[in-house]
């Protein structure tokens, strides 16, 4: 029949959508006819409509039984559409049809091996094991790589490794040939987790638009809801002076949803806030630093745990962390903190032992034994075992300075050393005054080091 020749012609060249009107014309002319169902089926493979194309091929063998391509057309269009288990199905009914044969055979042992790998997959997918489950995608997308559903499984699986690009370049890839929800809907994850709300809304509806019911979807946007309604509640207490609230609040919201890290970082963010305000620095230094782990580049993070570093004394690791800051957001504050901040940890080596034990420079031996006995006693760990963290943490270090103040000071010759190394440092610290007093700075003395202290940019509230 012309109508069918012109078909395969235009087949053979490539033109799917021209081949596929003129075998349309062909079948109306001859319904009977296998082999131009055969045709149709092909035109559709070449289109990517797949759904379409095993319509064409059940159809092939509706009219001849025995048409064993019609069966294995049937049998590729179904591993196309993710339904390998009826594949071998097809794969068996042409074997059955066609005697045997060596090609079908592999073909049948190939979509039984899918078949398999897709049940473990799909079995496990939702258990978190990801890299076991990935094993297997794999296997999956290399046997069969015109099915989007395996591409969508191994881009779901990417999203929970983290891995937010590979995953939107390979769903990218999907939805050129098949706009279907599911690949919609992790389409929608990549840009919500890669912080596009506003594009990630948009794939989200329209995954809806196509399916209304689509159950993931719809439950990931109630977990978003959820989330978004916490974290707002979190920082309404906050705002209002109510910091435990505030700090439950926002532990609550990071059960909610762990996948997302840029979110979760806000949310350590927030709660160090709150320990900051309850006086609990060691608890914000560490909420921060989960904070940074989630987003390494969190400016406000790393300003927060630097400052808190400060106020903690441990100003080896704020310079770390105002350097960083510097690097990220090069201001003239940051790059003034983070002077201010080697200037105290060059203070904070001189250390005035008299000062640690509340004596005078000329205290005799018998007064700084009498008032290290009286300070270790009151300072020493098992008297604070009921405290909190940072208070035990605070009098641990102040019992060490204590014994190290007296270690020296109890012994003539290291006290005798120590006095000369206290003027010189003394002589050091007028000249410096001289020079500071020319540009306006204060120099004042601590009560633990001299110089200038770190100001604080916190309001401390102590419970």
């Amino acid at each position: 029949m012309e109508a069918a020749k012109l078909g395969n012609t235009l087949l053979n060249c490539g033109q799917h959508h021209n081949a596929l009107k003129h075998f349309n014309t062909a079948v109306e002319l001859c319904p009977t006819f296998s082999s131009f169902y055969s045709g149709r089926c092909e035109c559709y493979i070449g289109m990517g409509l797949y759904t379409d194309a095993l319509a064409e091929a059940r159809q092939s063998t509706e009219v001849d039984s025995k048409f064993v391509s019609g069966y294995q057309r049937q049998a590729e269009c179904l591993l196309a559409l993710g339904r390998p288990a009826e594949a071998v199905k097809a794969y068996t009914s042409a074997l059955e049809q066609s005697g045997g044969g060596e090609e079908l055979s592999k073909a049948l042992k190939s979509a039984k091996e899918i078949s398999q790998f897709q049940l473990v997959a799909e079995r496990d997918l939702h258990k978190g094991a990801s890299r076991h489950v990935m094993f297997y995608v794999d296997k999956m997308v290399k046997m069969v790589p015109m099915c989007s559903k395996y591409k969508v499984m191994k881009a779901e699986i990417l999203v929970k490794q983290g891995k937010y690009p590979d995953a939107l370049t390979l769903v990218e890839e999907v939805l050129d040939v098949d706009k279907n929800a599911d690949a919609l809907y992790i389409h929608g994850l990549c840009l919500h987790y890669n912080g596009d709300e506003k594009g990630s809304q948009t794939k989200f509806n329209r995954a809806l638009d196509l399916e209304p019911d689509h159950k993931r979807t719809l439950a990931f946007l109630e977990t978003s809801c959820q989330l978004a309604g916490k974290k707002e509640e979190g920082n309404v207490a906050f705002k209002s002076g109510n910091y435990q609230n505030a700090y439950d609040l926002y532990s609550e919201a990071l059960t909610i949803d762990p996948q997302n890290k840029l979110t979760n970082a806000k949310l350590y963010n927030n709660r160090a806030a709150v320990c900051v305000k309850l006086g609990r620095l060691n608890e914000a230094i560490q909420d921060c630093t989960q904070a940074i782990e989630l987003d390494s580049s969190y400016v406000k993070a790393i300003s927060r745990r630097a400052t808190c570093y400060m106020e903690t004394e441990r100003f080896e690791e704020a310079i770390r962390d105002f350097e960083t800051l510097c690097k990220l957001n090069p201001t003239p504050e940051n790059e003034k903190l983070l002077r201010e901040a080697k200037q105290q940890q060059k203070l904070s080596k001189q250390t005035d032992f008299y000062k640690i034990l509340g004596v005078e420079r000329f205290a005799t031996a018998n007064e700084i034994k009498k008032t290290y006995r009286k300070l270790a006693l009151k300072c020493h760990p098992d008297k604070h075992v009921g405290a909190s963290e940072d208070e035990k943490i605070a009098m641990e270090k102040k019992f060490k300075a204590i014994g190290e103040a007296h270690k020296t000071l109890s012994d003539p010759v290291e006290r005798a050393k120590y006095d000369e190394e206290l003027t010189q440092s003394y002589l050091g610290d007028l000249m410096s005054d001289r020079t500071n007093a020319q540009t306006n700075v204060n120099v004042n003395v601590n009560t633990r080091t001299r110089g200038t202290p770190f100001k604080s940019r916190f309001t401390f509230h102590f419970v």
